[in-house]
């Protein structure tokens, strides 16, 4: 590909999308140009790599807000 054409993929769903264009410039303007057709191709485990992801990014809040109620009764003196 070439150095000034765009690259874009993105997740959706159990696929993922690529929507290729180009960038130029002309009379010191800048233009980007999108194609108007996607490529899809199907990627079965996308979705639930996704979904572990944010179940693990869940988990890990969790735990990190619990150590923060913890430490703050640890360094809590009454006297």
């Amino acid at each position: 590909m070439q150095p000034n054409t765009t690259k874009n993929f993105r997740p959706s769903g159990s696929s993922v999308l690529h929507n290729p264009g180009a960038m130029f410039e002309l009379n010191n303007a800048k233009f980007e140009v999108s194609q108007v057709h996607k490529v899809e191709c199907v990627v079965p485990w996308l979705n639930n790599t996704l979904i572990f992801f944010t179940i693990s990014l869940q988990l890990c809040q969790q735990l990190k807000d619990k150590i923060s109620v913890f430490s703050s009764f640890w360094n809590y003196r009454p006297f």
